[in-house]
């Protein structure tokens, strides 16, 4: 979009925000909940 909001296509972007938002979503926790999850636990002290 190159910050030119005034070019900027009320069609397109609906049609993103419909049709493109939930699959990324989707795949977004799909990545997330397949990747090794971090524990808050403390370092061991030495």
């Amino acid at each position: 979009m190159r910050h030119e909001y005034h070019t900027t296509s009320a069609e397109i972007v609906w049609n993103v925000v419909q049709e493109e938002l939930q699959p990324l979503k989707a795949a977004v926790q799909a990545i997330s909940s397949a990747a090794p999850q971090e524990k808050d636990e403390a370092p061991p002290e030495n």
